[in-house]
């Protein structure tokens, strides 16, 4: 058994884990938050962009126009598959909470989960200050992050992957087994899992001023009650 880094060998298997109903569902969600802002010829950066499978959605939407869609990843193989997924669009290799474009943006997106890879507070408010200072003065930042109430499977099968995962205090160890060629790669991911109070702080602490919780079928909450997912809205 071979150990290997994150996002190293699973990315050709990474789709496999969400579905087309999610994206279309974050794109409906997106559209939306747009509209009601009137925002018009978006501007638009998907932060932890994965796969590129979100932006694929995006771009086939009357609304986005493909010169003002933009990715941005922390691995060079889910980069790469963004790329060869969504031919002409703008990628960064950066990580969150030291990115730079020099660019300003309608909307910043983090799907996925992908903030809870984000693994102290420190960093997590270094990725909002981020955020704030690359939005326009009616930008929008969209993102969910998985909570302390999180439940998880013990494992999960898909072809040749096995996700074998456990809760331990508020961090989630996953394993992820991967058969290929005669030989088991595993790589070992690990989530800080946030409280809503814990990110409505630091979305506060890095300037942001209206703050709004939804869940994870992107119906507002009146106030973010017992939910093992949730989708945030901050300006």
């Amino acid at each position: 058994m071979t150990s290997t880094k994150i996002y190293h060998k699973f990315v050709p298997y990474y789709d496999r884990f969400t579905r087309k109903r999610f994206y279309l569902n974050y794109c409906n969600f997106i559209v939306r938050l747009i509209k009601q802002a009137r925002i018009e010829n978006p501007a638009l950066l998907d932060l932890a962009c994965g796969t590129g499978r979100l932006l694929s959605v995006l771009r086939r939407h009357p609304l986005f126009k493909l010169d003002k869609l933009e990715g941005l990843d922390c691995s060079h193989q889910m980069i790469k598959e963004a790329k060869r997924a969504n031919c002409g669009l703008v990628f960064y290799h950066q990580r969150l909470e030291k990115f730079h474009t020099g660019k300003k943006y309608d909307v910043i997106l983090c799907t996925f989960d992908s903030v809870n890879y984000i693994l102290n507070k420190k960093e997590l408010r270094a990725t909002f200050k981020n955020v704030r200072k690359a939005l326009l003065p009616k930008g929008i930042f969209v993102f969910d992050f998985n909570t302390v109430y999180k439940k998880v499977d013990g494992k999960i099968v898909r072809g040749p992957v096995t996700m074998e995962s456990k809760i331990e205090e508020d961090v989630w160890h996953i394993n992820i087994l991967i058969k290929k060629d005669r030989e088991v790669y595993i790589e070992r991911h690990v989530e800080r899992l946030y409280s809503a109070e814990e990110v409505l702080k630091l979305l506060k602490l890095a300037g942001f001023k209206k703050i709004d919780f939804y869940n994870k079928n992107f119906r507002k909450l009146s106030r973010p009650s017992i939910q093992e997912r949730l989708v945030v809205v901050a300006n």
